[in-house]
């Protein structure tokens, strides 16, 4: 539309100009009205050109309208990875207080079981070694004596073992709250001879001995009754017994696989 005013606007600009000129020749009187119209023929041409788009005004048009999608677009990708890169960072902030707070839970649990004593003979490992190293002296038993009681450290439990003979070992199991004795146990298999059977019962009546001070000659003797260590036709390598005298509750089981086992602990003890 634009281009059509042009072109018809400067034709008939051109047309009534040169008829201006011929009307001033021939002196007709019509000078005027050709230049009035020609005035008019050029707003006309001019109005024409307003109304005509030049290809350079569209094109920077349609790229200023891309560079501004374009611009759009990157600030919605900007604003999605730091959304990302937000919800990344919370997420590990939350499994990083999550496991931190499982580290301190299981930390104290791991306490709360050291600082728990869920049996105890009352004494400490070293009097158990004295009271044991007596009765040794006593009987002039020197090989069985206890020469170092050395005290491995566990994460609940502290324990301590000590070998007598080659077919005896006693083990010990300390609490970390007051270093009490928890239990002792004795591990014992027979090699066949009489002294290697011999040497059992005499470390269990040591131990007896040791675990309860009070008790009289006659009520060891009881204990190892109530055993069934005294029964006539004991079937030692399949029984399963157990006494108590003074809260400390004795324990003997044998069996073929394990040998002979021995222990007295806390009878309070769940």
């Amino acid at each position: 539309m634009g281009l059509f005013l042009i072109f018809l606007g400067f034709i008939g600009f051109l047309v009534f100009i040169i008829l201006s000129i011929v009307s001033a020749v021939r002196e007709n009187g019509k000078v005027k009205k050709h230049l009035a119209t020609a005035g008019a023929l050029l707003i006309v041409t001019i109005i024409g050109a307003i109304l005509t788009p030049t290809s350079g005004t569209t094109t920077t048009k349609e790229n200023e309208k891309e560079s501004i999608v374009e611009e759009q677009d990157k600030k919605e990708e900007v604003k999605k990875q730091a959304e990302l890169e937000k919800e990344k960072a919370e997420k590990i902030a939350i499994d990083q207080k999550v496991q931190e707070k499982q580290e301190k839970e299981t930390e104290a649990k791991v306490e709360e079981e050291k600082q728990k004593i869920p049996g105890t003979l009352g004494f400490k490992p070293n009097d158990l070694k004295d009271r044991f190293n007596a009765i040794t002296d006593e009987f002039k038993m020197d090989s069985f004596r206890i020469n170092e009681l050395k005290v491995e450290k566990g994460e609940v439990q502290d324990v301590a073992q000590v070998k007598l003979t080659e077919n005896i070992v006693l083990n010990i199991t300390i609490n970390k709250a007051d270093g009490s004795v928890r239990d002792v146990s004795m591990l014992a298999g027979g090699d066949g001879t009489r002294e290697s059977g011999t040497d059992i019962l005499l470390t269990i009546g040591m131990l007896i001995t040791s675990t309860n001070l009070d008790l009289s000659a006659d009520e060891r003797g009881k204990v190892l009754e109530d055993l069934g260590l005294m029964d006539e036709n004991v079937d030692i390598l399949n029984i399963d017994k157990e006494t108590v005298r003074n809260n400390v509750k004795y324990h003997l089981m044998g069996s073929e696989q394990i040998g002979f086992m021995f222990s007295a602990g806390d009878a309070r003890e769940e």
